[in-house]
C-alpha cells in the first residue's frame, strides 16, 4: 500500500467512525438535532481518553 492510500484508508475510517458514532447517538437520542448529534460526536471525540 502506497502512502498516498493509506492516508486515504485512514480517511474513510475516521469518517465510518464518526457515521458509526452519529448513529448511536441518533438512536439513543432521537429528539436531538442533527447539529446536537455533530456536537456530540465531536465532544465524545476530542475528550476521548487515549493511551
Amino acid at each position: 500500500m502506497t502512502p498516498q492510500q493509506r492516508l486515504e484508508q485512514g480517511f474513510r475510517m475516521n469518517r465510518t467512525m464518526r457515521e458509526l458514532m452519529a448513529v448511536g447517538f441518533r438512536d439513543r437520542h432521537p429528539e436531538w438535532s442533527e447539529i446536537e448529534v455533530r456536537r456530540a460526536v465531536a465532544d465524545r471525540i476530542l475528550h476521548a481518553a487515549t493511551g
